[in-house]
């Protein structure tokens, strides 16, 4: 059986200034830090074919905290990246 598992990133700076991040590459904040260890935590046991992120930053820390100490690449895709909200 195949499972999938879909996860937002952890908090992000826009989300803490209450922005439409979109395609704006901004970082995760200091309570997704914190958050990062908690998602390790919960995927440490779960086995993974695959991750992918878009390019990202804040889903790339995310799913690297997703991937833990799998010994698995991240993959990333720009076709999973966020819509483009225009100009900010």
């Amino acid at each position: 059986m195949t499972k999938i598992y879909l996860v937002r990133h952890c908090e992000a700076l826009g989300n803490v200034m209450r922005i439409f991040q979109g395609t704006t590459d901004l970082d995760i904040s200091p309570l997704g830090e914190k958050q990062l260890p908690f998602l390790e935590k919960r995927f440490e046991n779960e086995k993974f074919d695959r991750v992918f992120s878009s390019p990202l930053i804040r889903t790339q820390k995310t799913a690297k905290a997703i991937i833990g100490k799998k010994d698995l690449p991240l993959q990333v895709n720009k076709g999973l990246i966020e819509i483009h909200g225009g100009i900010v």
